[in-house]
């Protein structure tokens, strides 16, 4: 259930992030857009797509995770440890990056937080969750 949602937080940056509308007409920002700014460029005042960066290397990273525990080369208690460290953070950025866009001034218009920004807050929590689903090969008696 976790590798899905590490995908899906992946992919969550190609899609728009933020909506701004207003005097008729609509328009959405995406993380790797031009001079988009979320709150990790904001933050470290650079025009560069960080969001779209720190996503991407979450993800991959929360992926490798998964991947070495399903290859035996990482035992399970490591790589479940990593893959959910891995996605607690797309969840915390999720949320702050949420907070983000509906704390900044519309300029006469309206914003409004985008599907891109709760697919990639929603995966964080599946991959959070997924960490306290029982795997079947758990608790099984060996002989």
């Amino acid at each position: 259930m976790a590798a899905p949602a590490f995908a899906l937080a992946g992919l969550s940056v190609a899609l728009d992030w933020a909506r701004v509308s207003g005097f008729g007409a609509s328009a959405g920002v995406a993380p790797l857009d031009d001079h988009a700014i979320f709150r990790i460029s904001d933050l470290v005042d650079l025009t560069a797509p960080w969001d779209a960066i720190v996503v991407i290397l979450m993800a991959a990273a929360g992926l490798a995770a998964l991947a070495a525990g399903g290859l035996g080369r990482l035992s399970a208690g490591p790589s479940r440890a990593l893959s959910g460290l891995a996605g607690s953070l797309p969840l915390a950025l999720g949320v702050a990056e949420i907070q983000y866009v509906l704390s900044r001034p519309s300029g006469g218009g309206s914003i409004s937080a985008a599907v891109g920004l709760y697919l990639l807050a929603a995966s964080g929590a599946v991959i959070v969750g997924s960490g306290w689903i029982p795997s079947p090969r758990r608790g099984r008696s060996q002989r």
